[in-house]
Formats: structure tokens, sequence, C-alpha cells
């Protein structure tokens, strides 16, 4: 890639791409200065915006990341996975509102994004709103039956709900899925009560 800005500095698509291999070998500033540079030089592809984006979110600048998804919607709006990268940072934001109309925008256009049945799930249990988030969570394992997260999550509105059993069985399979030490816990006290 070096040697392709090299011959033609100018060309856009080369730092685009060597953005992606920056990003594929996580050097986040590297990643950064190149898709800025593809964007400085005329890139206006979505993927663009949206990768750029990530890698703000990843670093925790949620306001950079909130304009490259806002831009990244703006040039491809039918497209569902820049709603799930900005509901995902509206959620981290606490904008749970916000966040729910993002993934809204989302599954509207791809029903099928486990990721966004989860973000939207998180943001309703936010609300108190536990039934919705348990729904979403449902959902998320029908979709991706192996996220522990989302097994993890559910198991946690049927503890509130007092339902030992679901919760019990929600936990063992997180445990099977990918288990984190709460797991074992909070099973092990299901199982006391």
């Amino acid at each position: 890639m070096d040697e392709a800005i090299r011959l033609e500095p100018e060309y856009y698509w080369s730092y685009e791409t060597r953005g992606y291999v920056w990003r594929h070998r996580n050097d986040i500033q590297k990643a950064i200065a190149d898709f800025s540079e593809a964007i400085r030089l005329g890139s206006d592809e979505s993927e663009v915006y949206e990768s750029r984006g990530r890698l703000f979110f990843d670093r925790g600048e949620l306001d950079k990341a909130l304009a490259d998804f806002d831009e990244a919607i703006r040039i491809e709006p039918d497209a569902a996975s820049g709603y799930v990268q900005r509901g995902r940072a509206w959620f981290v934001k606490k904008e749970y509102d916000k966040a729910i109309a993002d993934t809204d925008e989302a599954l509207k256009r791809n029903a099928l994004l486990a990721n966004a049945y989860k973000i939207r799930a998180a943001a309703w249990h936010q609300k108190g709103d536990y039934e919705k988030a348990k729904a979403d969570y449902t959902e998320a394992i029908r979709l991706e039956p192996t996220s522990a997260y989302s097994y993890r999550s559910r198991a946690q509105l049927w503890e509130l709900k007092n339902n030992l059993d679901e919760a019990i069985s929600d936990y063992t399979e997180a445990i099977k899925q990918g288990a984190e030490i709460n797991d074992y816990i909070r099973r092990g006290w299901m199982w006391y009560q």
C-alpha cells in the first residue's frame, strides 16, 4: 500500500485500503489517520466513515464517532449498519431513547441483526421496561444462539422477576457459550435460594 500511495498520493482508495489493514493490525491511530486522509481526498463511501467511527468509539471519543455514523447514514441511509453503530454510541452516552430509535431503524432495514436486538434490549433494560428487554434478548438468542451475553442478560431479567428456574437455565447456557466467573456465582446463588 505504501508503494501505491507513493505512486499516486492523491488516490483516496489507497489510504482507505491501508486504513483497513491498520485496523486489522490494531493500529488504531494509523487507521484513523488513513481513513481521515481518504475522506479528505474525496472518499464518499459510508464504510469509511463507519470504520473510522468505530475506531473513535473504541477510543471513547463518542462525539467524533457519532459524527462519523451520522455521515455514514447520510451517504447510505438504507444501510442498517450505520444505525446499529450509532445506536451503540447513543447507548454508551446513556441516551437510551435515541439508541432505541436507531436500532428500530436498523431492524426496519434488516430484521436479522442480533446486535441491534442486543443494544435495544440493553436500552429497554436501562429504561426499566424488562418485558421489551426480555423479548429483544430472546430474539437475539434466536438469531445468535451462541451469544453468552444475551443469555446472561436475559438471566438477569429473569432474576428481577424472581423466576429462578429460567434464570438458572440462562446462566447455564451462558456458561456453555463462554463463561464469566459471575455466571457461576449468579447460578450458584439461584440454586442456593
